[in-house]
């Protein structure tokens, strides 16, 4: 059955309300406030010599290495897991709308709703070189560029987590812990394992951070088309699991109701 335009609006306005309620906005925009007041606070409490080093290592380190794989993870979780905790998924699953519309929907909800909670950081890194009279970053409109594609690659990938894991939040704060945090922060090409070693490199910042040259050399940051490759096939690769398991659990889901 094809989604209607009308069917359409009313789950993504509905499914857009249920994820803007205060209770589902309070975490994610708390995380948002404090990378914006780390990322002033590290131009304007630093040695003007070192406020362009300290800002760039806390945009990488705060906003691509912690805000956006943490909110992605937020709001990807809540695509099915509502459901799955009020056990709900199976008469979800029995409606008569598509069931990839479906899932693809409610994603893409969740990819708007995590970019939107971003904002301030966003707008943080916008103000902040300013007020330590800093040049703007003339890239910033790549910043806002890369945390779109960032956002959608993680969505997906922790979509693909909330389906395969049974506790598919804390994998991902494990995830996000160990791999994008540290594994990200490795020099040379074992940080590319982390996703955000992309991001950062896509912005320039992969060597932001480095001790001394030595460090800085072993970083060999790939080409960016290379990074953006990565993302967009781990993105596609991802979404294109979840939509596979989630058909499967559509097909379980009508085999029962029909056992019955």
């Amino acid at each position: 059955m094809i989604l209607s335009l009308a069917q359409a609006r009313l789950l993504a306005t509905s499914f857009t309300r249920q994820l803007a309620h205060p209770r589902r906005l309070a975490l994610p925009l708390g995380a948002a406030a404090l990378v914006a007041v780390a990322a002033v606070a590290s131009v304007t409490q630093s040695d003007p010599a070192g406020a362009d080093f300290a800002f760039a290592t806390a945009v990488r380190d705060l906003h691509l290495g912690f805000l956006m794989p943490f909110v992605s993870l937020f709001y990807a979780m809540a695509v099915v897991g509502d459901e799955l905790d009020r056990g709900t998924l199976t008469w979800v699953l029995l409606r008569p709308v598509p069931r990839r519309a479906f899932l693809l929907g409610r994603a893409l909800a969740a990819w708007l709703l995590a970019v939107l909670v971003q904002a301030p950081a966003l707008a943080a890194i916008l103000v902040a070189p300013a007020l330590a009279d800093l040049p703007i970053d003339p890239a910033l409109g790549d910043h806002v560029l890369v945390t779109l594609l960032g956002t959608a690659t993680y969505v997906a990938l922790y979509l693909l987590v909330s389906l395969v894991f049974r506790r598919g939040f804390f994998v991902g704060l494990v995830h996000i812990g160990l791999v994008e945090f540290v594994v990200g922060l490795v020099p040379g090409r074992v940080g590319y394992l982390a996703l955000r070693a992309h991001l950062a490199n896509l912005l320039g910042l992969r060597d932001a951070g480095a001790a001394n040259p030595l460090t800085a050399a072993l970083h060999s940051p790939l080409p960016t088309a290379d990074s953006l490759a990565v993302l967009a096939v781990v993105g596609a690769l991802a979404l294109w699991a979840s939509l596979v398991l989630f058909a499967g659990k559509e097909l379980a889901a009508e085999r029962t109701d029909e056992a019955q």
